[in-house]
């Protein structure tokens, strides 16, 4: 997750990678508990992805907001993105 965000600046693209990976894990590296733990890692990486589903638009058009900016301005676009709140700062 971590890496992921230092690199690319994107908290949802990592967020969206963590949950993915979390089932590679799973298989490689817990194998005689794959069943259950996949069980419930494969449902919640889907439900992670669907809920990041604007997100997932946004990153192909270019337009998502990476960290540490603010307002319209971050994610190239007029209307604001959720969560983005007027006059807040960037964060250091």
């Amino acid at each position: 997750f971590v890496t992921i965000v230092a690199v690319t600046r994107y908290v949802s693209l990592a967020s969206m990678v963590a949950a993915l990976a979390l089932n590679v894990f799973i298989v490689v590296l817990m194998p005689e508990s794959r069943g259950p733990l996949c069980g419930i890692a494969v449902p919640l990486a889907l439900f992670i992805c669907w809920r990041h589903r604007d997100n997932i638009r946004r990153l192909l058009a270019g337009t998502e907001a990476k960290l540490g900016r603010s307002g319209a301005s971050g994610h190239g676009g007029d209307t604001p993105h959720p969560g983005d709140q007027p006059g807040a700062g960037s964060v250091s």
